[in-house]
């Protein structure tokens, strides 16, 4: 019998808190070594989140190899992004730290949206250190950094705050069967965002925006370049030639990406990912601040009359912030816009068609580049 993901939920939530309360035990029976930093972290984001998080806690372990972190998360993928980092001792469930609080010298609620440290005087040298950085941080940058991961890095108190690296580790998979050959030329995209693929938030573009765009690409690009939707959404398009989406795991999801000539999406997880694996994303931003939650390197895509307002702040993903019915940023950007940077980034690529390379040239609007 196929399980759903409300039981599997169920499941997991289930194993987590009995696994849960054997490690609190230990840790209240475990003696503390003195050369030794106890650490706690809390996470309530999703994948993306834990992705961004994650450059936080690199930075840590390499102000002090002789750290011990204990992970505070509900999120079954958390562990998959954290997994290679060495100093990570147990995952727990987030409440039990009300038990556990006391083994630690110090204690980070890692969020995008509220980051906080608490102050534990242990005594030992990184935590006057981490709390000195917090306190000169503060000083210099009242309004903090302009790019989410640089403030995050900024509220932990680390030492490397003005420079940033993703990565997330994944096992290889064989792809062949969603149709995915070692050959196989692609590009990717993402319908919606979260954990059940929801597309009812403002910073979602149109379903109808992404069937245009779809048709756009598709009559343009060479008919051996593939469309793979990835993600959750349980929407369908025609005009992808490959669908993975709910039918992936984490690893086959990475190794999907990776394979991926050009990922297209929102602010999500899967462009995160990309990011994580150096895959050129183009996104489309519109509440969210591309400056705040982008990559340079990326192609950015933003309305030219409302944008960003998402900033720095705990914001409703149900509602336009501004009273709009329509959020105006996502409106405003036309699929043939988004296509037309699409195709820019693929042109070097020679991945257009016939028909298409005849009528640039008609109008005298094509690259020479690639003829």
């Amino acid at each position: 019998m196929v399980k759903t993901m409300n039981t599997k939920n169920i499941e997991h939530t289930i194993k987590h808190f009995g696994r849960s309360f054997f490690k609190i035990l230990l840790i209240s029976i475990l003696r503390k070594k003195k050369d030794k930093v106890y650490i706690a972290v809390c996470l309530d984001g999703g994948l993306g989140d834990n992705i961004r998080e994650k450059a936080v806690l690199n930075e840590l372990v390499k102000m002090e190899q002789n750290i011990v972190i204990d992970m505070y998360c509900w999120k079954r993928k958390s562990y998959k992004v954290f997994r290679d980092i060495k100093n990570i001792r147990f995952f727990l469930m987030p409440r039990a730290l009300k038990f556990t609080h006391k083994q630690y010298d110090i204690i980070y609620k890692l969020s995008m949206y509220e980051s906080e440290i608490k102050r534990l005087e242990s005594g030992k040298a990184l935590t006057a250190r981490i709390l000195k950085n917090l306190d000169n941080y503060k000083s210099q940058y009242p309004n903090g950094y302009p790019h989410i991961i640089n403030t995050l890095k900024m509220t932990a108190g680390v030492d490397n705050v003005e420079r940033f690296a993703l990565n997330t580790p994944y096992q290889e998979r064989d792809l062949r069967k969603f149709g995915i050959l070692k050959d196989t030329k692609y590009i990717t995209f993402q319908y919606g965002f979260g954990s059940r693929g929801q597309n009812d938030s403002a910073k979602c573009w149109d379903f109808v925006q992404w069937q245009n765009l779809l048709s756009i690409l598709k009559s343009r690009l060479n008919k051996d370049i593939k469309i793979v939707q990835v993600g959750l959404s349980r929407q369908t398009f025609k005009n992808a030639d490959i669908n993975t989406a709910r039918r992936t795991n984490f690893d086959e999801l990475c190794s999907i990406i990776k394979g991926s000539m050009l990922h297209i999406d929102i602010d999500s997880a899967c462009s995160h990912i990309a990011k994580a694996l150096n895959i050129k994303s183009l996104i489309i931003f519109g509440p969210t601040d591309s400056q705040y939650s982008g990559y340079k390197e990326n192609i950015n895509i933003t309305s030219s009359s409302c944008k960003g307002c998402w900033k720095g702040v705990q914001y409703n993903y149900d509602s336009c912030p501004k009273g709009y019915e329509k959020p105006r940023c996502m409106d405003e950007i036309s699929p043939e816009l988004v296509a037309n940077k699409a195709l820019e980034f693929l042109s070097p690529l020679h991945c257009f068609n016939h028909r298409y390379l005849i009528a640039l040239k008609c109008q005298k609007e094509y690259n020479p580049a690639i003829f």
